[in-house]
């Protein structure tokens, strides 16, 4: 994943990557949003290439990903609990290009602090909503997957 724009909060405790990081999917909400809505075929691919664990956290069992993945599905948006970075907790939902075709992801993301289990359902739903708009510029909407 390439990350080409960010909105900061104001508050001075965040989650902060520089425009233009690439992230590993598997260890970031947006990838595992975008694996979501992929082709099974390049989930397949992505995961027969070894993963590295970015810290104690990071799921790298391609079995537990695929779990992961079809969490996703089912549910709307990914959660990503300290999988990229320590302290750090996102909340990730998939973009669709013309056809339904995965073409980007969002996340809502900060420090595992604010970021806790009972408002995972709160941010996955903002961020679908958000998806949903974006996703319907880009000239492709799928009732399924929001």
């Amino acid at each position: 994943m390439l990350i080409i724009e960010r909105l900061d909060t104001p508050h001075v405790l965040r989650a902060f990557l520089p425009l233009g990081s690439r992230l590993p999917m598997h260890a970031s909400s947006t990838g595992i949003a975008y694996l979501s809505a992929a082709e099974d075929e390049i989930v397949d691919d992505y995961l027969a290439a070894p993963l590295e664990a970015l810290t104690p956290q990071t799921v790298v069992d391609p079995a537990q990903l695929r779990a992961m993945i079809a969490e996703t599905r089912a549910r709307g948006y990914s959660i990503n609990e300290q999988g990229l970075s320590t302290g750090i907790t996102s909340i990730g939902v998939p973009l669709l290009g013309p056809g339904g075709v995965a073409a980007g992801s969002i996340s809502i993301s900060g420090p595992s602090s604010r970021i806790v289990p009972a408002k995972y359902q709160e941010y996955g739903e903002a961020a679908a909503g958000t998806a949903r708009e974006i996703s319907q510029a880009l000239g492709a909407f799928s009732a399924k997957r929001y």
